[in-house]
């Protein structure tokens, strides 16, 4: 059975992306090796940001709330016969993915001024071109690809071979539904590339991140928010590549310092998630990690 060619020529990408990743890690590891990073020193730059403990807690309990509350009418309807599972899920997802970015960003902007901290401040730690700095994302995109292959497949193996059926997530099921509105899709694209990747980012990895810093070493904190990161998601399946996908999100910020980097990482990630759920469809080996 011959292959459409659209699945072709999207395989010839996914192949040039990862030896291209293979190149990238092969060369990092050359020159790190020759000359190591020192993260706690990176580190140093973000352990300087003005966030406290109280700042990070209070974002990530108000967006988690502001989540669960938007999604109670939905229930109750449900419960009440008043509409079937599917509107359910549509309405759900409709309006979480707009109460996300607008209750993140209100919360963060509030903070924010408390602290004295300027937007400037928090994209750029260092005197870079912003297009710079989306190249660099692009090239850590890129170098992380074949890590994050390699640990999706194996952590989708696993699962399997435990009994587990790898699911999707919600969002996922809207965007592969032939009954889906299309108002609906466009509006997860639009959300997934561009206003969930910012927000996010600026949560995990401009709050979270510089606030876990200030207590521990680098690499505890990154696991720290990594975890809370893929653990937000509420997927199980997922939650070991979004673990994996955050922790080179966190690296890459640290050692940029500029939260223009993960964002771009992030946007790329999600955007190749959902080209992949468009052209490829339910295959489950193309779902490791949905957007």
């Amino acid at each position: 059975m011959s292959l459409p060619p659209t699945h072709i020529v999207l395989s010839l990408g996914i192949l040039c992306l990862l030896l291209g990743s293979l190149v990238i890690n092969i060369r990092l590891l050359i020159r790190f090796r020759k000359h190591p990073v020192d993260w706690n020193l990176k580190g140093d730059r973000l352990r300087t940001q003005p966030w406290r403990i109280q700042d990070a807690v209070a974002l990530l309990l108000l967006v988690v709330l502001a989540q669960l509350a938007s999604v109670i009418p939905a229930i109750v309807a449900y419960e009440l016969d008043w509409i079937n599972e599917h509107q359910r899920t549509v309405y759900a997802i409709a309006v979480q993915t707009i109460v996300f970015p607008m209750v993140g960003l209100a919360v963060f902007l509030h903070i924010s001024r408390t602290r004295g901290m300027c937007w400037s401040e928090l994209m750029l730690v260092e005197d870079v071109r912003p297009r710079e700095r989306i190249a660099f994302g692009t090239f850590c995109y890129v170098g992380m690809l074949i890590g994050f292959a390699i640990l999706a497949f194996a952590n989708y193996t696993i699962l399997e071979s435990l009994g587990y059926q790898a699911d999707h997530q919600e969002a996922v099921e809207i965007l592969l539904g032939h009954n889906s509105p299309a108002w609906l899709k466009v509006q997860l694209v639009i959300i997934s590339i561009v206003a969930a990747p910012i927000i996010e980012e600026i949560i995990f990895r401009g709050v979270a991140l510089p606030v876990c810093m200030q207590r521990l070493p680098v690499m505890p904190a990154t696991c720290i928010v990594s975890l809370l990161f893929a653990a937000m998601h509420l997927h199980v399946s997922s939650f070991v590549p979004l673990f994996a996908v955050s922790f080179a999100f966190s690296l890459a910020y640290i050692y940029s310092g500029s939260l223009i980097v993960p964002i771009t990482m992030h946007a790329l990630f999600n955007g190749i998630n959902i080209l992949l759920l468009f052209v490829l469809g339910d295959a489950p080996e193309n779902l490791l990690s949905p957007p």
